[in-house]
């Protein structure tokens, strides 16, 4: 970018919310997208299998179509439900309406939707710290983020956020609203023509 030319940074925004919650009783955590390489479910193997240790009730689902050597690891484990095929909107609202947390154990990340898909539930979002991911996740506010292989960690954050999880998804909406929703996508095109009409203005 020439930074001597003046612009202006639109985040990703314009997306609607559905905040509400579904009365479960168990612990749900939450991988869900197309399944790739990247996306560490290799790493979700180790970090499931602690988690059925520290965290006896607790669920992990993992949803999405796609193909990975480690889909057969984790359907073999008492703790992870797999779903391997796509999912319809409808479905993936209802399966986060009652989930404690989406877990992101990837390996290399540029943007993630599925961060901002969560957050549009009201959902945290725990995450290991790699490429552009902590562009999206303020780290203790709406999510955590974790050093990359830190399983320990990445575990304590899950137990973390299902302690605290009322705090966490309040913040999640609040952030929500203000930098994602569809309300932050007419403010940031209204500062837009600002700056425009500004420019012009002196010209």
């Amino acid at each position: 970018i020439d930074t001597d030319v003046p612009f202006l940074k639109l985040k990703l925004s314009g997306f609607q919310s559905n905040f509400e919650r579904l009365k479960v009783s168990n612990l749900s955590f939450l991988f869900f997208g197309r399944i790739e390489p990247y996306k560490g479910l290799s790493n979700l193997v180790n970090i499931a299998k602690k988690v059925n240790t520290a965290m006896p009730n607790a669920i992990i689902n993992v949803m999405g179509a796609g193909s990975d050597k480690a889909l057969d690891n984790l359907s073999a484990l008492p703790n992870v439900n797999v779903v391997n095929k796509f999912i319809i909107e409808e479905d993936l609202d209802t399966e986060l309406k009652k989930t404690t947390a989406v877990i992101l154990p990837y390996d290399s990340a540029t943007q993630s939707g599925v961060i901002i898909k969560s957050f549009s539930m009201g959902i945290p979002v725990i995450a290991y710290d790699v490429g552009h991911i902590n562009n999206y996740i303020d780290d203790g506010a709406d999510g955590i983020l974790v050093r990359h292989g830190d399983v320990r960690g990445f575990v304590e954050a899950m137990i973390v956020i299902s302690k605290n999880f009322k705090d966490f998804s309040n913040r999640v909406e609040k952030i929500f609203i203000e930098n994602y929703s569809e309300q932050a996508l007419i403010r940031q095109y209204e500062e837009l023509l600002l700056k425009l009409e500004e420019k012009f203005e002196h010209n």
